[in-house]
């Protein structure tokens, strides 16, 4: 995780209150990961609200935007819009702690924190399973959807009537 000091909040000098910070989010953010990501483009915007109080930040994370992906049936590339909202409390104590995905603690006399790993798992959260162009979702399910006369068994059409009386 490189280059990823940009998403630094310095909250040391802030009054306390809501404070509003923007980040354009494209391709070269998700390299800093080292992982390659299944679009092949994004313009994501991930807006973070930090509401400083005396003791404890809390922070609110919303991101949205679009990714280019693949589609799972037909190949070509799509436009997929995604948003995601995560909200993380920064409280402080003697050592640090990262092991509850909702609650961040900080060492005693910190003055910042970095809020890159949190987009990101934003992000990658809000991308759908399914990737499918509307054309092809409405072709996908109506390729599941099992046809009443495709039932060619006697037994079967016999429990099907008993299910109907009922």
């Amino acid at each position: 995780m490189k280059n990823l000091r940009e998403y630094d909040l310095s909250f040391a000098g802030l009054k306390l209150g809501k404070h509003h910070f923007e980040f354009p989010i494209n391709q070269k953010f998700f390299e800093s990961f080292q992982v390659e990501p299944d679009f092949t483009a994004c313009d994501i915007t991930a807006k973070v609200l930090l509401e400083k109080f005396s003791s404890f930040l809390n922070l609110t994370i919303h991101t949205s935007g679009s990714i280019s992906i693949e589609c799972d049936v037909c190949r070509e590339i799509m436009q997929q819009s995604v948003q995601n909202e995560i909200k993380l409390i920064v409280k402080f104590s003697t050592e640090f702690d990262d092991s509850d995905e909702s609650i961040l603690t900080l060492p005693l006399g910190s003055h910042q924190v970095n809020v890159a790993q949190y987009i990101y798992e934003s992000i990658w959260l809000s991308v759908p399973m399914k990737h499918l162009h509307e054309d092809c979702n409405d072709e996908f399910e109506a390729e599941e959807e099992p046809k009443e006369e495709e039932i060619r068994n006697p037994v079967w059409n016999t429990l099907k009537d008993i299910q109907n009386l009922n």
